[in-house]
């Protein structure tokens, strides 16, 4: 789905991937509701619905939208009033809104038609050493959540070294993970501009799955065509 920024908008664009050449072709479709984004909007698919921020047809107040891959249809769902986050994640299932810090909770989604929310706070979920790692200065900020409810915080940025944290509020423990060796400081930090830093953005998909099985179906499909390159699955989102 493709979008305007910093206008509002009736319609957009929808590519639909198939296996006829056909399908490879950008259509239109009404959002039934107009609205307006930002150049920090973006998307968070939750079984099979993308959810993003948006702003009412007269950018009067924030709203979310809602459209559902298999019907194509948006929805406009009315936020709290007083809610709080940008930072779009999934939570055991569900579309949830946080900031990059989860000190003042977060919102949930429960009922999209009838624009229900529900909000959980964790006043102090972790110990002295996990806060400690997770202090100010140190990068990290939250990503996501594992399946089993786990909170994901990672830095912005790759490095020659870093690590992620793994926190479970519920046994208040804490696993780290740390990686070494894949970027070169010298060479993120001589980036000029923010094209070149993007470069060495860290992008985390928790609970991504490769597939043999859709690796093995692109080869063969590269073969009976001669056509294409194939590159590395971890990498195909």
């Amino acid at each position: 789905m493709c979008i305007p920024r910093n206008r509002t908008f009736h319609k957009c664009q929808v590519l639909t991937l198939g296996s006829d050449l056909i399908s490879w072709l950008w259509r239109r479709v009404g959002t039934n509701q107009a609205h307006s984004t930002s150049v920090f909007t973006y998307g968070r698919c939750v079984e099979g619905v993308i959810y993003y921020l948006a702003y009412s047809s007269r950018r009067s107040h924030m709203v979310m939208m809602s459209f559902d891959v298999r019907s194509e249809k948006f929805h406009m769902i009315e936020l709290p009033c007083n809610f709080t986050g940008r930072r779009l994640v999934t939570y055991k299932g569900r579309l949830a809104c946080c900031n990059r810090n989860i000190e003042r909770g977060f919102w949930i989604l429960e009922d999209a038609q009838r624009h229900k929310w529900s909000s959980q706070h964790f006043l102090s979920p972790f110990g002295t050493g996990c806060r400690d790692l997770m202090s100010v200065g140190n990068g990290l900020n939250l990503k996501g959540f594992t399946h089993g409810g786990e909170f994901i915080y990672a830095p912005d940025r790759f490095s020659q070294s870093f690590y992620i944290l793994l926190c479970d509020p519920v046994r208040n423990t804490c696993r780290r993970f740390e990686f070494k060796g894949l970027a070169d400081n010298g060479s993120v930090n001589s980036g000029v501009g923010d094209v070149d830093r993007s470069m060495y953005a860290l992008h985390t998909f928790p609970n991504h799955i490769d597939s043999p099985k859709a690796f093995a179906t692109l080869c063969n499909q590269a073969k009976r065509t001669g056509s294409g390159q194939i590159v590395n699955p971890s990498i195909l989102d």
